[in-house]
């Protein structure tokens, strides 16, 4: 059994992956580098809380 650290780290890159995927799927290709820029700093802050 994985760890809940683990699990929930890979469900938010799995999460992030499709929100990218559906984002790019409606045109925003350029808006996704600002998309991900939050995400990337609150992923920081996740594994700092685990």
């Amino acid at each position: 059994m994985p760890s809940f650290g683990t699990l929930f780290q890979t469900t938010f890159i799995i999460a992030l992956a499709v929100f990218g995927l559906l984002d790019q799927l409606s045109g925003g290709i350029v808006a996704v580098g600002g998309d991900f820029a939050v995400p990337a700093g609150f992923l920081d802050q996740v594994s700092v809380w685990l």
